[in-house]
């Protein structure tokens, strides 16, 4: 188990060097243990961040993921209380 925390830990070491670099827009190759290729062009541009209230459509695409667990607790949710409502009712009688 270490060994997998120590390939974490240094991986998650990689990521931030990586995430300085491309804040900075640099392009570095390292030699050894330490190689990161990074070039300006592979960055992602950053851009405004879609409003709920103006495009409801394009947020929901975007973020369906938590919509869709949202919904699936909800769900859940009304079905194990139904199910213990309708169990407490045959209890009672």
């Amino acid at each position: 188990m270490g060994g997998v925390h120590a390939a974490v830990m240094r991986m998650d070491e990689q990521a931030r060097k990586r995430e300085l670099l491309a804040q900075q827009g640099a392009s570095t190759t390292a030699r050894g243990e330490d190689a990161i290729v990074l070039a300006p062009a592979l960055t992602k541009p950053v851009g405004p961040e879609q409003n709920p209230i103006q495009d409801p459509a394009g947020w929901a695409k975007k973020h369906w993921p938590v919509l869709a667990a949202v919904g699936v607790v909800l769900t859940t949710t009304l079905v194990l209380g139904m199910a213990v409502a309708l169990d407490d009712k045959m209890a009672v009688q």
